[in-house]
């Protein structure tokens, strides 16, 4: 179910992806100023190259099959990442968090909606929580495996490195005794295998850049030491803590907090409260930045959802709900004072204790469920549907022999691009690279600022030299702006494709637009 969620959600799920992708087999496809300044690496993209190339291969490279098989590759990865969530809280807690730990990350709507899409954030959260269980394992084989899948999610994305290192420094002053033995662990295990794995990344982009290049080091300098990223929004130091956290949890906060709450008061193993102290240690350093976006926690989200499985495998347990392995017996667990110890009574199961135990279950379902349905299918839908009309316009174009070209008049990366379309025209957009230089203002704040003006200095500066687009797609909400210019110039609204109910960007955009040139 999850991979056919379709519909928009950020540009980098295309543009940092399956745009450079597109390129790479295709040798057509918008690379945006990321690569440029090389702040990007190839290792994610490639994943999806490889896929389309085994396409191309068998001439399978149809437009809609390359629109759908990168969904289909990531809910493999994001299946990975729910087994491994499962195979976690077993080794953490028991069975029955498990079950509830599986059951959670399934119906939750963050999972849900980011799971299955090619973000580079969504395949370091299934590296991160598989290299988790066997990094945690006792076998050097199998935490070596952990080392291996932490170097790759480092490269996937460099940010991944704050658990990473957080773990290195558990490992060495927790795990490990000696100081012969953290210095074994360092130069015999964790140096030789992170350190290979950096080096074919850098070869790898050495060489697909065409020069020597260090991704990690750009992205670090660019993000943090230069903080550039704010270029793209700010927000306050505590915004992780105060609304991202919230946002991502919604009706599991509580369950989360408890779940926490309990393992701190009681005298839980070691291995237990780790996660707890990974997710404050992710926080804090995503915090340092003022550019943030909830999806950079979504590699912890996973470890919150334990820790609320974990509270309400107690409480319906006290319920003894139907998730109970016995039914003819109920476990009496005091889930707010855990220092008492636990009684087991046989009695008979209760209509009412049933009844409570389920309603919370349903409450969770409706709720997490319902929103990631929502956002899954229905929020941002026209970003996505006005490529089925641009490739149906194409066809008729080119039966007609004649040439079609596409302005997209929205704030910046707003739809995919040459990857949804498959079809080598003529497409442009708004750009909103960001500069150095003192009091810069981009081409798409230029056009919001004045739209007319924008649109007259663009195409009617010169009457002698006017090469107007085929089509104009736009918001609902820039269209009063910018009629006079449409029907001077011959323009008819020949499309329109519902996108939200509610604001994004800077206004509410409910419908997405479609003109056509008539002249």
């Amino acid at each position: 179910m999850q991979s056919s969620i379709m519909l928009f959600f950020c540009p980098d799920e295309y543009w940092q992806s399956l745009e450079v992708a597109h390129n790479i087999v295709f040798k057509y496809g918008y690379l945006t100023w990321e690569w440029k300044e090389k702040l990007r690496g190839f290792l994610h993209p490639l994943i999806f190259a490889v896929l389309y190339k085994i396409l191309q291969i068998f001439q399978l490279d149809k437009n809609w099959i390359l629109i759908l098989s990168p969904r289909i590759l990531q809910a493999a990865f994001a299946s990975l990442c729910d087994l491994f969530v499962w195979k976690i809280s077993i080794d953490w807690f028991n069975k029955s968090v498990a079950k509830f730990s599986l059951l959670l990350n399934l119906i939750s709507w963050l999972a849900f909606y980011l799971s299955t899409r090619t973000l580079a954030n969504s395949l370091e959260t299934t590296l991160i929580i598989v290299a988790l269980y066997y990094y945690q394992k006792p076998k050097i084989s199998q935490q070596n495996f952990g080392i291996f899948l932490f170097s790759i999610g480092f490269i996937v994305r460099p940010t991944s490195a704050t658990i990473f290192i957080f773990l290195i420094f558990h490992m060495i002053f927790s795990r490990i005794k000696t100081w012969r033995k953290r210095i074994e662990f360092v130069a015999l295990r964790l140096f030789p295998i992170s350190f290979s794995v950096f080096i074919v990344s850098v070869l790898l982009d050495s060489f697909l850049f065409g020069s020597f290049t260090i991704v990690q080091i750009n992205f670090l300098k660019f993000n943090f030491l230069e903080d550039r990223g704010s270029f793209y929004g700010t927000h306050e130091w505590f915004w992780f803590l105060s609304f991202a956290t919230p946002l991502i949890l919604t009706s599991l906060l509580p369950f989360f907090i408890h779940g926490v709450f309990v393992e701190m008061r009681k005298n839980t193993p070691n291995k237990v409260l780790l996660p707890f102290w990974i997710i404050l240690f992710d926080i804090a350093f995503y915090s340092i930045s003022s550019h943030k976006e909830f999806r950079f926690i979504y590699p912890i989200h996973p470890l919150m959802v334990i820790y609320s499985a974990s509270s309400l495998s107690r409480i319906i347990s006290s319920f003894s709900s139907s998730f109970s392995d016995d039914p003819k017996t109920e476990k009496e667990v005091d889930f707010v004072s855990p220092k008492k110890e636990e009684k087991t009574q046989t009695k008979p199961r209760k209509t009412r204790s049933k009844f409570w135990g389920n309603l919370i279950l349903s409450v969770l379902i409706i709720t997490q469920l319902g929103q990631g349905v929502y956002l899954g299918y229905v929020h941002q839908k026209g970003r996505i549907d006005v490529f089925s009309f641009i490739q149906k316009e194409t066809e008729s174009f080119e039966q007609k022999n004649q040439e079609i070209s596409v302005l997209f008049l929205t704030p910046c990366h707003s739809t995919p691009f040459y990857s949804h379309i498959h079809k080598n025209i003529s497409m442009d957009f708004l750009d909103c690279s960001p500069s150095s230089e003192p009091n810069y203002v981009d081409e798409a704040d230029r056009f919001f600022a004045n739209p007319l003006d924008f649109l007259h200095k663009r195409f009617l500066s010169d009457p002698q030299n006017v090469h107007l687009p085929s089509h104009l797609i736009l918001f609902d909400s820039i269209l009063p702006k910018i009629e006079s210019f449409l029907k001077e110039n011959s323009y008819q609204e020949c499309a329109r494709f519902f996108n939200s109910h509610f604001p994004v960007d800077r206004e509410l955009q409910k419908y997405l637009l479609v003109f056509c040139s008539t002249s």
